[in-house]
């Protein structure tokens, strides 16, 4: 794998084997490399594939605003709950968790406007979601 772009010290956007892009996350994965060197690969730890055509650099620049081990515990979390975790899902639990920890850091309570209406209209994820809190 080539590196096309360093986000971060922990996450780059690489090539693959068959030229497609590719995110790649794990402690100093992009740490002192520049982009067309190859990538550590004993530093790669998950690898995310843009999924319906969209941005490997939009999708890249939301992991790298997203510490490792938030990344690690979505990607964990769905699993221990029986989910595949896609390259979408793991992102989106990513985020909420991420956003979730910076909430209780401000020691900031707040309820979401559509929590009954989630549980209503989603009841297999929501369960999913208190199995995972």
């Amino acid at each position: 794998m080539k590196i096309l772009r360093v986000l971060n010290n922990n996450v780059v956007l690489a090539t693959d084997a068959s030229g497609g892009e590719v995110i790649l996350t794990g402690w100093g994965v992009g740490f002192q490399t520049k982009p067309g060197r190859s990538v550590d690969q004993s530093k790669i730890q998950r690898v995310f594939r843009p999924e319906d055509n969209r941005s490997s650099d939009h999708l890249g620049e939301q992991l790298a605003a997203i510490p490792p081990d938030i990344i690690a515990a979505a990607d964990d979390a769905l699993r221990q709950v029986g989910r595949t975790p896609g390259t979408a899902t793991v992102v989106a639990l990513s985020d909420h968790l991420h956003q979730a920890s910076l909430r209780v850091h401000k020691v900031v309570e707040e309820h979401h406007p559509l929590a009954t209406e989630v549980q209503y209209l989603y009841p297999e994820e929501f369960k999913d979601a208190q199995r995972i809190l």
